[in-house]
């Protein structure tokens, strides 16, 4: 208050101040001792104090992020556009520029970042566009790898229907990996009936597929997810087959070995085939043996001359379909009081012997060569093979064993059971040539006979004198039915098998010993 002013203004009736007239600016009360306003306020309107507004962080989603570029949500209050967004490695204290920042409200942001340290410790840092700032809480983002599978998307293979154990294991690499099924159809009972292991990724069954009798596809989506909660899916097939149990087979017998003296080819073995035509019903819970015929042994010089050794039946039996039974190939005829030995196909006949031939069997093969001559020099006859008659010995010339049978039971074609040709008594003349198939050489005097080839069931062929005869060869027995069928086979013994027939949806089962099979 100045001295000039006017104390009536302000005194009121009875010489009482009227505070109502009172006003005072506050340069008009310096060094105020504020100890001395016992009563009464000052005016709030009259003084100003200095306020700040901050951003708050509150939370922010997906808490869990991978190393990729990927967008967050940050939720909080005052917000004000653009604001800067840093996030900072309280670990390390390093500090990371996001990508971008989008400001939807004063309460959310969208920020894209990319933070390539995988951490736990990382928190958020929004600076308004006038220098203020709010920071979250310290471990408020967390950075991890994604689970990554290891199993490949697609098909887990083909199972037997029925199946009791293990059918497969699926592999993801990250943070104690959990594995869950996205779909109901992996272990739904009635559809695939299988069990998930959560930590091993294994899959297992009492009864796969169910109560279905027919082949299925079933199709399910499995999570990884790991110890941060992230997740990864992947879709995966399995599918169920049942035995039909449609098979092929070829069963070819050991062949004969050839004579000695003037001698005959032995014949080749019997020749069975179903392929290319009706098909057989081979039944689950059933084993089916398979036997080998060994061919006949080489006559050797010291046995003198005579007739060659038949080779041995090739046999596929079991439960539920009838016996195949490959007849053995005859031996080859000795000289004019040896007769050739019937068989599958039956051995050829040696010189001068008009009822010496060996027969052949009807359906497996043929009959051997014949030779009537009493001509010392006249070749002994070819053995029958699968395919033709055996050739008749000729003056110098040993007759040329009969020709076997093509066939393409494997893949690809291969003939078998093919006669052995027969010897000649000159050291200048030719021994007959074995039949396509596996036949062996006839000789001429002075030289051993050629074996037939083991696993065609060729025949031996013959020789004059001084050496062998050659040697029957070993018998061969095929199967061949949808691999399906095959994966279903409980035992196998003593085969080799290949799934490459009619692009891999066929088996090929090869015995060239004896052995097994089961189903």
């Amino acid at each position: 208050m100045t001295k000039a002013r006017d104390l009536s203004k302000i005194i009121g009736a009875g010489g009482i101040i009227d505070n109502s007239k009172i006003t005072l600016d506050a340069n008009e009360i310096p060094n105020l001792d504020a100890s001395k306003i016992v009563s009464g306020d000052i005016a709030s309107a009259r003084l100003s104090l200095a306020t700040e507004t901050k951003p708050v962080v509150s939370s922010v989603s997906p808490s869990v992020i991978s190393n990729d570029a990927q967008n967050i949500v940050i939720t909080g209050t005052d917000f004000t556009a653009i604001p800067r967004v840093d996030i900072i490695n309280t670990a390390t204290g390093i500090w990371y520029s996001v990508n971008t920042v989008t400001h939807n409200s004063a309460t959310q942001l969208t920020v894209n970042l990319t933070l390539a340290v995988d951490a736990g410790t990382y928190r958020i840092r929004v600076e308004n566009p006038d220098g203020l700032a709010g920071l979250s809480g310290a471990n408020f983002l967390t950075v991890s790898d994604n689970p990554t599978w290891s199993t490949g998307a697609g098909s887990l293979g083909t199972k037997a229907g029925g199946l009791n154990g293990a059918v497969a294991t699926l592999s993801a690499s990250g943070d104690t990996i959990v594995y869950s099924e996205t779909t109901n159809v992996l272990t739904n009972a009635s559809l695939a009936n299988c069990s998930l292991n959560s930590s091993t990724g294994a899959i297992t069954t009492s009864d796969f597929d169910g109560s279905s009798t027919s082949a299925r596809t079933h199709t399910f989506t499995i999570r990884a997810t790991d110890a941060q909660g992230q997740t990864v899916d992947r879709e995966f097939t399995l599918t169920s087959s049942y035995f039909v149990g449609t098979s092929y087979y070829l069963v070819v017998a050991g062949g004969g070995s050839g004579g000695r003296g003037n001698s005959g080819g032995g014949g080749a073995g019997g020749y069975l085939t179903n392929y290319g035509g009706s098909a057989i019903t081979l039944s689950s819970s059933n084993t089916y043996t398979i036997t080998i015929g060994n061919g006949g042994s080489a006559r050797q010089g010291s046995a003198g001359y005579g007739v060659g050794a038949s080779g041995a039946n090739s046999v596929l039996s079991g439960t539920g379909i009838t016996t195949i039974t490959a007849i053995g190939g005859g031996g080859g005829g000795g000289d004019s009081t040896t007769r050739a030995l019937d068989g599958g196909s039956g051995g050829g006949s040696g010189y001068n012997d008009p009822d010496g031939r060996g027969l052949g069997t009807a359906g497996q093969g043929n009959h051997g060569g014949q030779n009537q001559s009493a001509h010392p020099e006249y070749g002994g006859s070819g053995g029958g093979g699968a395919g033709a008659t055996g050739g008749d010995g000729e003056d110098n010339n040993g007759g040329a064993g009969g020709v076997g049978l093509s066939n393409s039971i494997t893949g690809s074609a291969v003939y078998y059971a093919g006669g052995g040709g027969g010897s000649v008594d000159l050291n200048n003349s030719n021994g007959g040539t074995g039949g396509n198939g596996g036949g062996g050489n006839g000789s001429r005097d002075g030289t051993s006979g050629t074996n037939g080839i083991n696993g065609r069931g060729g025949g031996g062929g013959g020789v004059h004198n001084a050496s062998a005869s050659g040697a029957g060869g070993k018998g061969r027995i095929v199967l061949r039915m949808s691999t399906q069928d095959f994966n279903q086979k409980t035992s196998l013994t003593n085969a080799s098998y290949t799934a490459t027939a009619n692009g891999g949806a066929d088996t090929y089962i090869v015995w060239s010993v004896s052995g097994s099979i089961a189903f």
